[in-house]
């Protein structure tokens, strides 16, 4: 056996150790397990925490210049801790769907304006899609 693959094969196993718990807890339990999760790695993942503040601290200015910037986080560490709070319930949430046991995350997944699509696909047409990525996107 390669270098690379023990190490391909030692990085998945890791990944099912933190993802198999998550699928197997009950949803609400598991966004906020994954919540705290986010939070142990912002205090393990120094590197790239340094690098998210020093990002945000570069545009901060310009966020708060935003006619629609109505954050109460105004500093750079604050914003960063909650991303990693939200990789960590998205690691929760991903970990469930990939596992199979992410029914209730499908379902609550809305669609808007799905049917012009359709009237579209019943004529022949092709469509354009335009989404924002504010989200869980990989739910669609």
């Amino acid at each position: 056996m390669k270098w690379d693959d023990i190490r391909w094969y030692s990085a998945y196993l890791a990944l099912m150790i933190v993802m198999i718990p998550f699928a197997l807890l009950p949803p609400k339990l598991s966004a906020a397990l994954g919540e705290k999760f986010g939070t142990l790695l912002y205090h393990l993942l120094g590197k790239w925490r340094r690098k998210g503040v020093r990002s945000v601290t570069a545009k901060l200015p310009y966020m708060r210049a935003q006619p629609s910037w109505n954050s109460q986080e105004n500093s750079p560490d604050l914003i960063i801790r909650k991303v990693f709070s939200n990789i960590g319930i998205l690691i929760a949430e991903l970990s469930r769907l990939y596992l199979g046991t992410g029914k209730s995350l499908i379902d609550a997944v809305e669609f808007r304006g799905l049917e012009n699509y359709e009237n579209a696909r019943n004529k022949g047409h092709g469509i354009i899609g335009i989404t924002a990525h504010s989200g869980n996107w990989e739910l669609m």
